[in-house]
């Protein structure tokens, strides 16, 4: 049996600003920052899920529960801090955006881009999910077949064996 080894942890920029709440002022350019450094955050935590999520096979496939619920654990990390900016960004969601000021006429056109970017990522990782998830669950009724078909031999057997009291007994045949 291999020594089970944890893959190491996937960084998250740790320099990222800390995103409490926007800007009050929906027509100030420290709106749209605030927006545009959302969604770099929301890509970096993307492709964080992205590269977690390329290692799960393994992980999974090796029978190494360690490893696999290392990862696990670090998805679900990213994965509510992917769930706070979301709340973050809920008045963003209210807003038009014809209507917001940008500091420079490009970073509405490169916010899309980051938005489109990490919703990509997203389905990718949601679709890759899904389909393990499909391979866990035909592999656990593999493994209950197998258990079924386990406990079936052994009630075979145990019947053949004669659980009250003849196994092991010989014919007598002395007197013949």
């Amino acid at each position: 049996m291999q020594p089970q080894q944890t893959p190491p942890p996937v960084t998250v920029n740790s320099n990222a600003p800390e995103l409490a709440s926007p800007p009050n002022d929906r027509r100030s350019t420290e709106y749209t920052d605030f927006l545009y450094s959302c969604m770099q955050r929301r890509l970096e935590l993307a492709e964080s899920l992205l590269e977690l999520q390329r290692r799960q096979p393994s992980s999974a496939t090796e029978e190494n529960s360690d490893a696999l619920i290392g990862v696990l654990s670090r998805k679900q990390s990213l994965l509510n801090s992917l769930a706070r900016l979301q709340q973050t960004l809920t008045p963003y969601l209210e807003d038009d955006p014809e209507s917001r000021v940008w500091s420079e006429p490009g970073q509405r056109a490169q916010c899309q881009e980051l938005s489109a970017a990490s919703q990509q990522i997203l389905e990718e990782v949601l679709q890759a999910d899904s389909q393990l998830l499909d391979a866990a669950t035909a592999r656990r009724e593999a493994i209950a077949a197998e258990l079924r078909d386990s406990r079936s031999a052994i009630t075979t057997k145990n019947a053949y064996q004669g659980e009250g009291g003849t196994a092991g007994s010989r014919l007598d045949i002395g007197g013949v």
